[in-house]
């Protein structure tokens, strides 16, 4: 089995891949707005407003499953330990 500082270190790199790609991933959507809804829109057939609004809820679902999932249970056993 896993010790909690195993468990405890794994948690933290998560957080960190985690907060690397999300920031990456917004970055390019920033940046490069137009080819990415461009290629979008010709692959999914979705409208612009439609896409915009489908990149802002996936970063934010995102976001709200690294909370949960790593940072909370790696700040709770950071606590304990």
């Amino acid at each position: 089995m896993f010790e909690v500082d195993q468990v405890t270190a794994l948690l933290g790199w998560c957080v960190v891949i985690n907060i690397a790609l999300l920031s990456f991933t917004a970055i390019v959507i920033l940046l490069f707005k137009e080819q990415v809804v461009g290629i979008h829109m010709r692959l999914f057939r979705i409208e612009r407003g439609a896409l915009e609004r489908l990149y802002f809820n996936w970063l934010g679902h995102y976001k709200l499953i690294n909370v949960v999932f790593f940072l909370v249970p790696y700040i709770a056993l950071k606590i304990i330990t």
